[in-house]
């Protein structure tokens, strides 16, 4: 199968509204017949324009007032913990008996969790969008103090720490929470699988043939497995060749052997659009050409992530 993928030839290896107001509303008010609304009788207030400014301004300052009693009393707290176990643990205040028992649902020790009077608009709402996140990392914390949210937490690669805060981002409103998550780049985490993994095992090919032996076509599961790991990473397959015959001879047969792999790899589910058949020829052995074995291992291929224009 011929594939639909990017071919780079190398010839030498890279460098390097106010609540609470206790004014009366209309229908509170007495407006019986008796008493006429406006002033004195017989007598037509004129409207007093000059203060509609100022009430402007009144009512602006009530607002901030309003919306500053929203928020939680700084002595409200509360934390969600996650283990690498994937436990998790419960310490400080929810509202009322109703979230208490909601939280039973997902820890059985609620000895630290008791019921207080204090929390902002929405507490639980927020704290769920933070556990929701949490539970996208290996371990890690949701915690509420002095009105704030923080999600702080470890994963072991970076799309995890862009779920849990792409999930934060959808339950939540912009500027609710703070994170501080650590995760490696995607592309380091397959890399470092690959070489583990390479370091073992090698795909290698007969002398003069751009056909993988039959024990190295068995690993390409395996190597499929780790790169699909990180699935946006660009992947360099690098072809080598031993040193006999010429040089383009072997530059040819290098670029052949990666597109073999790239092939193989492609059907095993590997997006096409990832994939880079590159040829060294024999410019980069790593074992002597003087000897048979030597030869052997130096008819490989390589895996690396990163871009080679760049090096």
């Amino acid at each position: 199968m011929l594939a639909q993928y990017q071919e780079l030839v190398v010839e030498e290896p890279a460098t390097d509204a106010v609540e609470n107001d206790d004014t009366p509303s209309i229908e509170e008010m007495d407006l019986s017949d008796d008493e006429e609304p406006g002033g004195i009788e017989g007598e037509v207030s004129e409207p007093v324009i000059e203060q509609a400014g100022d009430d402007a301004e009144l009512t602006e300052q009530l607002e901030e007032t309003v919306n500053a009693g929203v928020l939680a009393d700084p002595s409200y707290r509360m934390s969600a913990t996650l283990d690498v176990s994937g436990n998790l643990a419960f310490r400080g205040m929810v509202p009322d008996n109703s979230s208490r028992n909601l939280l039973s649902y997902l820890a059985d020790d609620l000895d630290n969790v008791s019921v207080a009077q204090g929390a902002p608009e929405g507490f639980m709402q927020t704290l769920f969008a933070g556990i929701s996140a949490l539970r996208e990392l290996d371990s890690g914390q949701v915690a509420f103090a002095n009105g704030n949210w923080l999600l702080t937490g470890y994963a072991d690669i970076d799309t995890k720490k862009n779920a849990a805060e792409a999930i934060l981002s959808r339950l939540s409103e912009d500027g609710v929470w703070r994170t501080m998550i650590t995760a490696p780049k995607a592309g380091q985490v397959c890399s470092a699988a690959i070489a583990e993994f390479m370091s073992a095992n090698a795909l290698l090919f007969g002398s003069g043939s751009a056909q993988l032996t039959e024990s190295s076509r068995e690993l390409l599961p395996a190597i499929a497995e780790r790169l699909n790991i990180c699935p946006e990473q660009p992947v360099y397959v690098e072809g080598h060749t031993d040193s006999d015959g010429s040089d383009a001879l072997n530059l040819r047969l290098s670029i052949a052997r990666a597109e073999t792999v790239v092939d193989e790899l492609i059907d095993l589910g590997v997006a096409v659009t990832r994939l880079y058949a590159v040829g060294y020829g024999a410019s980069l052995p790593i074992a002597s050409n003087a000897t048979a074995e030597g030869r052997r291992q130096n008819r490989r291929i390589v895996f690396n992530f990163e871009d080679i224009a760049a090096q």
